[in-house]
Formats: structure tokens, sequence, C-alpha cells
């Protein structure tokens, strides 16, 4: 049996790679192991390790983290905690590869303790690219201390491959979050109406706004300007979810629950969990914010995303989203065009750059013919640039 450690610190992480982590369960010649950190454990991110037990799974290790303080400062002392914390839990657990999605800071952490004890990790998400966000970095990072990587579209797999890293070891399963649309029966309207204080009648909008990490524009700043857009549409349904625990996110969110405690039929939920998430999106009119399931996973839904700003700039796009810059205005006119029937009958065409199938079963195949010998050394796999050879450096 080899052990198999998934990393999560968020719902989003946890929704995305839960159809991995199940197909990992029910292999014979795999065994599953869980450590979560983060808003997993935090109350005022929803407390979602809840939501991972009632799905089934057993939770190996929990590793609490500072989350009190979202300054720079605050930020560092928590990956500090963290990776000290993923290297005693990891010690303990020894598994015989780690799986990681995505770009958190608490997740290179992870990587960092991983690494350090020669424990081989396997990437999904790896050669996004998301200029707005300092994640975009700490993406790459994670990627040079990976083995094995799970690219979610061509551009990421070519970037991976800049990078230095072995082609055998690139592979292209597209994104994880399609198949949780494909493969799911969403809830009703009726439904969710009795479980959220919300109406659906009339026009509405699933809101999810992260700081942009990478900008001179304050936090406040950069909500300010979109709740400024939205008090211009007085008559739209609001449904927001929580910010990620970020530098700048308190503000954002404290913000957020100012503007809807004095507006109808507007709320601030902290997590929608996967299911009420993409139920709620297939039945409202457009999906706003920053977040990247607006970029990589609404567009099978077929809905308008209108995107804010510069957080997952570079990421691969479906025709159904529209870019904006974050200011009032630019907002106010990319919410124009969100609900013109030109544009929503545009949407409802659109494909998914990040659909190459079912996603979770890629993987899967891959994982269970792993073995430590194909691993071996890991080398840097060098590029050649003629036009860098006949210079002087």
């Amino acid at each position: 049996m080899r052990k198999i450690c998934f990393i999560s610190s968020s719902r989003a992480d946890y929704g995305l790679m839960k159809n991995v982590m199940r197909r990992v369960s029910e292999a014979e010649d795999l065994d599953l192991q869980i450590a979560i950190t983060g808003g997993h454990l935090d109350h005022r991110y929803g407390h979602t390790v809840d939501i991972i037990e009632k799905d089934g799974f057993t939770i190996n290790a929990r590793i609490p983290l500072m989350m009190d303080d979202d300054s720079p400062l605050g930020v560092a002392a928590t990956m500090a905690s963290a990776m000290k914390g993923f290297g005693e839990a990891l010690a303990q657990l020894q598994p015989d590869l780690l799986f990681v999605l995505g770009d958190r800071h608490e997740i290179l952490a992870a990587v960092l303790a991983a690494h350090v004890a020669g424990i081989p990790v396997a990437h999904h998400s790896g050669g996004d690219v998301t200029t707005g966000a300092y994640d975009d970095a700490l993406r790459h990072c994670i990627t040079k201390c990976a083995a094995f990587h799970f690219v979610s579209c061509e551009a990421s797999r070519r970037r991976v491959l800049q990078m230095g890293e072995h082609p055998d070891h690139v592979f292209l399963v597209g994104g994880l979050g399609i198949e949780n649309i494909v493969g799911t029966t969403l809830l009703s309207k009726e439904t969710l109406e009795d479980d959220l204080p919300f109406c659906f009648d009339g026009k509405s909008l699933l809101v999810t706004f992260h700081p942009e990490t990478n900008t001179d524009l304050s936090p406040l700043d950069q909500v300010t300007n979109l709740i400024d857009a939205l008090r211009q549409m007085p008559d739209l349904g609001l449904i927001f979810t929580s910010p990620n625990h970020d530098k700048g996110s308190f503000e954002i969110a404290k913000t957020i629950e100012d503007f809807v405690s004095k507006r109808e039929n507007s709320i601030l939920v902290t997590s929608l969990g996967e299911l009420r998430y993409l139920s709620v999106a297939n039945i409202v009119d457009g999906v706003v914010g920053n977040s990247s399931s607006g970029i990589c996973e609404i567009p099978s839904l077929q809905k308008p995303v209108l995107n804010i700003g510069n957080r997952q700039e570079g990421r691969e796009r479906a025709s159904c989203i529209i870019d904006v810059n974050n200011d009032q205005m630019s907002i106010h006119r990319g919410l124009e065009k969100l609900f013109s029937a030109e544009f929503r009958a545009l949407s409802r065409t659109t494909s998914n750059p990040y659909d190459h199938g079912v996603a979770s079963l890629n993987i899967i195949k891959i994982l269970k013919k792993m073995t430590k010998k194909q691993i071996g050394l890991k080398k840097f796999v060098d590029l050649s640039f003629p036009q860098l050879n006949q210079q002087s450096l």
C-alpha cells in the first residue's frame, strides 16, 4: 500500500480535490491520508472540516494556524507556523507522496516541509498564471519542488516545461472542478430559497471578491469600487461569499458585511459549500468578482462572468468572461454587458478550455502507476535558447 497524503487548507481546494481523494480511498493499492489546515479549522471561514467529515473522510492530521492577522507580517507568521506544523505531521504520517493543489501560502509551507523530508510532491494547477496576486510566484515555487505535475490546460503544460520540468512528469488532465458540475445534481431554486435567506425572483448575482495582492490599490479601495458599482443597480439580488485569508481580507469582508446589512435581498455567506455554490451559480444571472472559479469552472455552466482587476490575469479564458479594470465606471459597464441579451446568448455557446475529460479519473490512473523508482533524482531540463548563446552576457 502506497500512502498518498492530500493537503487541504480551504473550502476551494477541497471541493476540487475530493473526487481524486475518493478514487484514492477506493483503490486497493493506495492508502488515503488527509491533513487539513487554514480556514478548515476557523469558524470565520465556515469551519469546513465539518464538510470533509460529513463526506465520510477521516482526517489524519490537523494543523491549526494563526489567522488573526492579515498583514504581510501576519501572513509570514502563518507560513512559519504551517511549515513547522506540517513538518511534524509528515514525520508522523510518513506518506509516500504528497498531493497538493494551487498556490496558497500555507500550501507552499507544507510543500517545503515535504521537500526537506524527501517526500515527493504531486501538484495540480502548476503553470497557471495570475499576475494580480503574489500567489503567482508561490505557485511557481511549488512547481519547482514538485516531482509530478497535473496541469489544467495546454498553456500551463508549456509553462511547466519552460520551468525545466521533465516532460514525462507533466500530465495534461484538465480542471478538477468541471466534473463537479457535470456529475452533480444541482439544487433547485426552491431548495436554495428554503436554505438561504434569499429570493431569486428578479435579477441576481453571485459575488466572490478576494484581495488583489499585487497592486498599489488598497483592499478597501478595491472592494469599494465594486460596491459603488453595485449601488447603481439597487434592484439586483446579491449573494456574496467570503474572501480567502490573504492580506487585506478582513477589511474586504467587513465592507461587504456593512453593505449587505443595509440592502434588501443581499446576503454574505461565509461558505456556501461546493454543492450550494454551483447550484446558486446555475440559477443567478451571472458570477462577479475575481475568483479562479469564475475563470475555470463557471464557463461549464455557460453563465456570464464579470472578472474584475488583475488577480486572474494570465489564465486561459472562455468567451463568456468579461474582463474589466477595478474602477467603478468599468465595473458598471461590465455589469451592463453581462445583462445584455447579446452577451447572454454568446455565453450559452461557450466552451471551457479547462475541460479535458474527467480529471480525477485521468489523475488516478497516473497515481496508480507511480513508483519511487520512477521519480529518481529530479533534474533540471535545459531548453535551448540560441539567441542567448550568440550574445555576450
